[in-house]
């Protein structure tokens, strides 16, 4: 799953992310529970310099295929949870974008998103997924 930012805001605003792509590997097809990244959890550092909130919002770009392009995960498998005050946890969305931040948000506050995958019977294959991370200040 890849990562990327776009920022919508006249303010001098500038987010960083521990990790631009994380990956879901599941070692045993008999394990129960849902299958983390491995990566988590993924820090958003925000440097912030205006006034008003700032609020963050995850999209997905698509749902999650197989290489072959044959085998697809429906999006609303991935989901996050969250840490750091005014961080929100969800479930990400083809159609809308899902608030990931209500803030208020300080300057440099980080906050960590653990992402998950639901646990199903996707088969042993490598999968691509795309978000967008979009901050907005009001």
């Amino acid at each position: 799953m890849t990562i990327s930012c776009h920022i919508v805001s006249a303010q001098t605003l500038k987010i960083q992310l521990s990790a631009s792509s994380v990956t879901f590997v599941d070692s045993s097809l008999m394990s129960k529970g849902d299958i983390p990244a491995n990566e988590n959890p993924i820090t958003a550092t925000v440097n912030y310099t205006g006034k008003g909130v700032v609020h963050i919002f995850m999209i997905a770009n698509g749902n999650m295929t197989g290489e072959d392009g044959k085998v697809v995960i429906p999006i609303n498998n991935v989901y996050w949870t969250a840490s750091g005050d005014g961080y929100l946890p969800g479930t990400l969305s083809l159609k809308q974008e899902v608030e990931a931040s209500d803030g208020p948000l300080s300057r440099d506050k980080s906050a960590g998103w653990n992402f998950f995958l639901k646990r199903g019977l996707y088969g042993a294959g490598s999968f691509h997924l795309s978000i967008t991370l979009v901050a907005t200040v009001q």
